[in-house]
């Protein structure tokens, strides 16, 4: 009984961990009487002892009810705890495309319900621009595209494999569907084709068309095969000049670990241009 008068009917028993947990059967004369309420009680307390715990049951209706949208935001709440070496940019990238096309197509799905049909039908309508019945209230227009579907699939199904993890879901739907070619191609120049890229580049320096920094930033990027942002960025204190290398913290690479420095190293050539900025660079951080 509460202070107020109120008077609710309740169980006490230990669940599987031995912790003592409190359960509502529910209110006195709403429409709960004592004899019913005792009866409700010796039902409950026998499920206990076959191990058949009531608020166990009741965060599995609970989870039943929740939808696609409803588990996208804990996902994007409580993942980055579970994952702390996955980048944040790898994060806002999930976010995009679970918030532009999951959850305006999928959303109002229960999480638990989503199947093979609904993911092939959803992958088709963002490879192809159709938009979702139920469209974001502000926002710029989101058109999808082959690429979008790619990777909109791809972060749905690192979602439920997340929620596995968390024993929220007993299966990741997204594996039983084919899911599209992502269109990724590798094309390298050839050797007549660098050639001529080089004698351009001199030719549009010698004659002022280009910055000669800008010039030396498109050789470093391909002597090096670094990314063009690893490059573009580039700082002196990332210069290690003694063993002829570039280190880039973890921050400032993706690949080799999230704790690692990656190693880059750097031809003759490469420090030709390294000592060439340097006489430009003044005081500043950047090469």
């Amino acid at each position: 009984a509460y202070p107020t008068g109120r008077k609710v009917y309740v169980i006490g028993y230990r669940d599987r961990s031995t912790r003592f947990r409190w359960f509502t059967i529910g209110k006195h004369g709403d429409p709960w009487t004592a004899e019913a309420a005792r009866i409700k009680a010796r039902e409950l307390l026998g499920n206990v002892a076959t191990g058949d715990f009531p608020h166990e049951k009741k965060i599995r209706e609970r989870l039943d009810a929740t939808t696609v949208a409803e588990l996208v935001e804990r996902y994007l709440t409580e993942g980055p705890l579970d994952r702390p070496n996955k980048r944040e940019s790898s994060w806002l990238n999930d976010k995009s495309y679970l918030y532009n096309h999951v959850v305006p197509h999928l959303g109002h799905i229960p999480f638990r319900e989503l199947h093979r049909d609904q993911l092939v039908q959803f992958q088709h309508a963002v490879a192809n621009g159709i938009a979702a019945r139920r469209k974001p209230k502000r926002g710029p227009t989101v058109r999808g595209g082959r690429g979008a579907a790619v990777h909109a699939l791809r972060c749905l199904s690192a979602m439920y494999g997340w929620a596995i993890s968390r024993d929220l879901a007993e299966k990741n739907p997204c594996q039983s569907v084919q899911r599209l070619a992502d269109g990724r191609r590798d094309r390298y120049l050839s050797l007549d084709e660098a050639k001529r890229l080089f004698s351009t580049m001199d030719d549009l320096e010698r004659t002022r068309v280009i910055n000669p920094l800008h010039a030396d930033c498109l050789r470093l990027i391909a002597y090096t095969a670094a990314r063009k942002g690893e490059i573009m960025g580039l700082r002196w204190s990332e210069v290690d000049a003694d063993n002829q290398r570039l280190l880039l913290p973890p921050a400032r690479h993706k690949t080799g670990g999230a704790n690692r420095p990656k190693a880059i190293p750097l031809s003759n050539d490469c420090m030709a241009i390294i000592e060439r900025c340097r006489r430009h660079a003044g005081t500043s951080a950047y090469v």
